[in-house]
């Protein structure tokens, strides 16, 4: 699209449309008929027009050119012309159309005269061919730009960072680049085309994408497009071993950032019960709670539980809090379906939250441990379970935790992660079952 000098504020600028099969391999000037000319000439008196344009000699079907100064008659030898018919021209009209394909055209345009030995150099033009073509391209571009389209742009995983995550960049850019440079706000660069990048202290950051094909560069600016924040967390001592946890508040909720380690018995895999309490470690075949403490599983995922060890004997409740302890600590609650939607509802639905939630990296989680962030601090580790056939099963596949609302009398309702997806899941399982246990605070 052509506008014809700046002539906004008096308005009678033209409006031309330049189509995808306008662009060519050899194109630079424009094509003008008679009343074409008749049109722009009723506007030579205006000091602006007579700046940018000189019709001398111009006439129906010759070629106009830009010369770096003003547009003028030329007869190149080399130069095929853009043909703008009359329908193409509507009276005072401001407004340029163009596409995101017509965009693309020019620039491969661009880059192919480049290899025209009339082309000298087109990024940095030294004659008036070169400063012609950069001239109408540069123009295009601008008003690509300028009509709310973006040549260059990209997109972040994720805009609100937790200190120490990392956040992955996407080029989005219609400029088919060969090169790209990041400026992170941070003091840290990078040139590749979706990098990974990490931030190590909180604040809000600008990011900036320079984008180049070789002819063509150009440049997004994203002002405070990122923030980062410290993870708000605590400690808490059980009193009834000395067990410290790390806590976690995420939302209206604090909850504990690991896995309950409470172990007043334990139990060898093959004994289980839906009414009698039972307490397991993943690994661990015995009944002696200092082995089953000295393992590194229970120093890493914590005691598994079956549901009537979890509820310590409380009654199934639904409610948000639940108000059943069950086997937490004192001022600590178990947390009822309710309030495990509530969790993943903050976190962005179910099909989200678990990459929110999950530690990340694969020093314990399976590969590829999809979607893991570790956003919230809660570090949500895949211990597994107590299958209720007598085995243990798929650690470092899947981690499951109980929650206080039965569905039936031998059910009750479990969350789950798991390490090739970033969702949560919710089970309806055998009470016999071994799960996990993270405790709310009341």
């Amino acid at each position: 699209a052509h506008g014809w000098g700046d002539h906004s504020a008096e308005g009678y600028i033209t409006d031309y449309t330049v189509t995808e099969g306008d662009v060519t391999a050899h194109e630079a000037a424009i094509s003008i008929s008679g009343s074409q000319i008749t049109d722009l000439s009723n506007h030579e008196t205006d000091p602006t027009f007579t700046a940018n344009f000189d019709f001398t000699d111009a006439a129906t079907g010759d070629l106009l050119q830009f010369n770096g100064t003003k547009w003028v008659k030329v007869t190149p030898d080399y130069i095929s012309d853009y043909s703008v018919t009359e329908e193409d021209v509507t009276a005072h009209q401001a407004a340029l159309e163009i596409t995101e394909s017509q965009i693309t055209d020019l620039q491969d345009y661009a880059t192919k005269n480049m290899n025209n030995e009339n082309i000298t150099n087109l990024a940095d033009p030294v004659n008036a061919q070169d400063a012609a073509t950069k001239a109408y391209v540069d123009q295009l571009i601008s008003l690509f730009e300028g009509n709310g389209m973006v040549v260059v742009d990209f997109t972040a995983d994720n805009t609100d960072i937790t200190l120490g995550n990392s956040v992955i960049f996407t080029d989005n850019s219609v400029l088919e680049a060969t090169s790209w440079q990041w400026d992170f706000g941070d003091g840290n660069t990078s040139t590749d085309q979706n990098p990974t990048h990490t931030y190590n202290a909180e604040g809000t950051y600008t990011v900036i994408l320079t984008a180049s094909n070789g002819v063509l560069s150009a440049t997004k600016t994203k002002s405070d497009y990122l923030t980062v924040t410290d993870v708000p967390s605590g400690t808490f001592t059980d009193s009834r071993d000395g067990t410290e946890y790390q806590t976690i508040t995420i939302g209206n909720q604090e909850w504990m950032a690991e896995n309950l380690k409470y172990l007043p018995s334990v139990v060898g895999l093959g004994t289980g019960s839906q009414t009698i309490p039972y307490y397991y470690v993943y690994g661990y075949n015995g009944t002696d709670v200092a082995a089953a403490k000295s393992s590194t599983n229970y120093s890493t995922y914590g005691v598994l539980y079956n549901w009537p060890a979890a509820m310590n004997s409380e009654t199934s409740s639904t409610s948000n809090p639940s108000g059943v302890q069950g086997v937490c600590p004192d001022g600590w609650h178990l947390p009822s379906h309710a309030e495990w939607t509530e969790l993943t509802d903050y976190l962005g639905g179910e099909s989200v939250a678990g990459g929110k939630l999950k530690e990340t990296g694969t020093t314990h989680w399976n590969s590829p441990n999809a979607g893991a962030t570790n956003e919230t601090g809660f570090t949500a580790l895949p211990g597994s379970y107590r299958i209720n056939s007598g085995t243990f099963s798929n650690i470092g596949n899947y981690g499951y935790w109980w929650s206080a609302s039965e569905l039936s009398t031998d059910i009750a309702w479990t969350r789950y992660m798991y390490y090739n997806g970033s969702y949560v899941g919710r089970s309806n399982l055998d009470k016999e079952f071994g799960f996990s246990v993270r405790c709310v605070r009341d």
